[in-house]
């Protein structure tokens, strides 16, 4: 893998969402990881330590609130960048988000694919700075 490349960790159980985006990302210089919900989000962000997550709340299973709990008990992980992606929106889970540190919350509907690759971009930009 080369190094030089930002690895993103997509957490989407949305099949046709996720291959656009992976799409989206590997065009634009990122090395892509998908996961389809969040416990195999939390082993792969685990195996791999991606630069980014976008993370669903919404998903099979566990929602994207066990996600965010169990990198940030991981202290390899606790740091680790991650941007809502939702198209859910309710104040008590974005509020525990924030507890959370989560780095911004996306709202699918209002956001077209480059901008949400934008807003990846200046997240990890402004960490590098």
């Amino acid at each position: 893998m080369n190094s030089s490349k930002k690895v993103v960790l997509i957490v989407e159980d949305e099949l046709v969402l996720a291959k656009l985006y992976r799409e989206k990302f590997e065009r634009a210089g990122f090395v892509v990881e998908v996961a389809n919900n969040a416990r195999q989000g939390v082993a792969l962000a685990k195996r791999i330590k991606p630069d980014i997550v976008l993370l669903d709340i919404l998903l099979p299973e566990e929602n994207g609130l066990y996600f965010l709990q169990t990198i940030r008990s991981d202290r390899a992980l606790a740091d680790l960048p991650v941007l809502i992606f939702s198209n859910y929106r309710n104040a008590i889970i974005e509020e525990s988000a924030k507890r959370l540190g989560v780095s911004g919350y996306i709202t699918k509907a209002n956001f077209d694919p480059d901008e949400v690759v934008e807003k990846v971009q200046h997240v990890l930009g402004s960490r590098t700075e």
